[in-house]
């Protein structure tokens, strides 16, 4: 039985597995003798009723240790099973573990409970995703080839930066490319563009041609950086929008300004930080 307590805006009882003939959602108050009544009847564990200690950080959440502790089992393996499926992908997805639970109640109430689980069964979460055994994603040696194959293709072309479909055509692997991109946006070399990855060190290097550039005039067209770096309108275009969202450089019309960002990489270079 998962009792879920939501506070203080809405308070209510919800009274979990579904399949129990108790079901029901009632009002209720955490000083009501109903409440004084349904609760001790059998011990909760004590992830759980640290829960209650603030009542404004989401909904409480009340259950027994051991269905608490069959749910983190069930999450456990569920999410192993999702990972080994798909190698490339940092755990599975909160909804989609949430569908495969069969858990009833929203996902703020999921949320809350995933975060008790992880404070004692292996789980970790990022951002959307839950991963299970070890925060870090280690690739089996052939897919780790292949995503190292992509990140050299993309150091090798410099500024000239290979566009998705390009990398996607390379793609080799069973797994979908798409997935493949999902690990190349977690690498910190990696930068993604519009429509394709750079690798940093050619990113720092239109930046300090930018930085030159700027030092003689106050604008410049897309092709005042085609000329000073070699490249076409199809890798100058994506580089600008790029630099405009980072602060680098600044639309005005059909020209550039130099941005805020600019100045502070350059600190950032000859500060060493």
């Amino acid at each position: 039985m998962l009792l879920c307590v939501s506070m203080p805006a809405l308070p209510f009882l919800r009274i979990w597995p579904p399949k129990m003939a108790m079901a029901e959602t009632m009002p209720i108050s955490p000083t009501d003798p109903l409440f004084l009544k349904v609760m001790p009847l059998r011990p909760l564990s004590a992830q759980v009723t640290a829960a209650l200690a603030d009542t404004y950080r989401g909904p409480w959440v009340y259950a027994p240790g051991d269905v608490f502790a069959d749910l983190a089992a069930q999450a456990v393996e569920m999410t192993n099973a999702h990972t080994a499926a798909h190698p490339l992908q940092w755990g599975i997805d909160k909804e989609e573990l949430r569908r495969r639970l069969a858990f009833p109640h929203s996902a703020a109430v999921f949320n809350r409970v995933i975060e008790l689980m992880a404070q004692s069964a292996p789980l970790f979460v990022r951002e959307s995703r839950v991963r299970a055994g070890t925060p870090e994603m280690t690739l089996p040696p052939a897919l780790a080839r292949a995503v190292e194959n992509l990140v050299e293709r993309i150091r090798s072309a410099g500024v000239s930066f290979p566009t998705r479909d390009e990398l996607a055509a390379q793609w080799d692997a069973r797994e979908p490319f798409a997935e493949a991109a999902l690990v190349l946006r977690g690498r910190p070399e990696i930068v993604e563009l519009a429509d394709g990855w750079i690798h940093r060190d050619a990113l720092e290097r239109t930046i300090s041609v930018l930085q030159t550039v700027f030092a003689s005039r106050p604008e410049i067209a897309v092709g005042d950086l085609k000329d000073a770096l070699g490249i076409t309108r199809k890798h100058a275009i994506p580089l600008l929008e790029y630099l405009d969202s980072v602060g680098c450089t600044v639309r005005k019309g059909n020209a550039r300004m130099a941005g805020p960002g600019l100045s502070d990489a350059k600190k950032r270079k000859e500060t060493g930080r």
